[in-house]
């Protein structure tokens, strides 16, 4: 395959191009908006947890150019493209690890509340919040 040589790209091609980038952008969406605003505004999280998941989408979006240079070079796009949307899903199914733990301790999740909920956790769901906070427990 030479790589100085155009080549040519079918519609299929650019549709297909098109949805891995609106893929990428939804996860991004619903970790700037939707869990930011549950897990900072209901579940009374550090603030600092939802940040870090958007640091996780920049971090890769650096890497972006060397993965595609490398699926370039090698031929084989598929690969990446799968891994690369595994690594942004990763950070969105991490987000809901405390929600899903703050649920299963109490059966529900108290809205009105969260903070005097909070400090009612023990056990793993309590490690993660002192985790999240950099405190004890």
């Amino acid at each position: 395959m030479n790589l100085l040589q155009p080549t040519h790209l079918s519609w299929w091609h650019i549709v297909r191009l098109g949805l891995i980038q609106t893929a990428l952008g939804g996860i991004v969406v619903l970790t700037t908006s939707t869990l930011n605003r549950i897990m900072v505004v209901e579940l009374a999280l550090a603030a600092s947890l939802p940040g870090f998941l958007v640091t996780i989408h920049h971090i890769v979006q650096l890497a972006r150019p060397r993965i595609g240079y490398g699926s370039d070079i090698g031929g084989r796009r598929t690969p990446w493209i799968i891994g690369g949307m595994f690594v942004l899903g990763v950070g969105g199914v991490l987000a809901t690890i405390g929600a899903y733990l703050r649920y299963k301790q109490f059966g529900a999740i108290d809205n009105n509340n969260p903070r005097q909920q909070q400090s009612q956790l023990t056990g793993l769901a309590a490690r993660v919040l002192a985790a999240q906070k950099n405190d004890t427990y």
